[in-house]
């Protein structure tokens, strides 16, 4: 019975570990005056690439949750002459990780290899903050989650854009 508890110990421990979310990163222009930017606009994205994450719905709700985060910034949502665009990008993958454990034993049996196997779709958001004047990309955050379903919730959306958004410049 120890034996038992302990193979599903540890085996809930490597999948919590394998699908826990990965740390927001960013990256961003050194010559960049950051301390300009107090209006922002969202761009309008150019490309369509995925059918099940660029549609209306999510859209507006990422850019309803991203503008409450950028609020207690003291930044400003306005239609015209911003001084940054903002503009979001959403990419998914398959995603396998294998585990393999060796051999092992079941009292008083010795077995052969254990494996397992996890496949898990593993979903990144982008934010991008591109200067109005010279268009130019100035600040990149990201972050990737596994996604368990076929929609994005929103309570999952708003802690990646607030994960995000703890990294932002302003």
């Amino acid at each position: 019975m120890f034996y038992i508890r302990l193979l599903l110990l540890s085996t809930l421990l490597l999948t919590t570990v394998a699908c826990a979310p990965l740390a927001a990163r960013y990256d961003f222009d050194v010559e960049a005056d950051f301390s300009q930017y107090q209006n922002y606009q969202w761009k309008s994205k150019t490309h369509k690439n995925n059918a099940i994450t660029d549609n209306s719905l999510l859209e507006k709700r990422i850019q309803s949750l991203a503008n409450e985060q950028l609020s207690f910034q003291n930044l400003n949502l306005v239609t015209s002459n911003p001084d940054f665009y903002l503009t979001y990008h959403i990419s998914t993958r398959e995603r396998i990780d294998v585990r393999d454990y060796g051999y092992g034993y079941w009292r008083p049996y010795r077995y052969g290899p254990s494996t397992d196997i996890y496949q898990y779709t593993e979903g990144t958001l982008i934010v991008d903050m591109i200067d109005a004047k010279s268009n130019k990309l100035v600040w990149r955050g990201w972050t990737s989650r596994v996604i368990n379903q076929p929609s994005l919730p929103e309570p999952l959306l708003e802690k990646a854009l607030g994960d995000i958004f703890k990294n932002f410049p302003l």
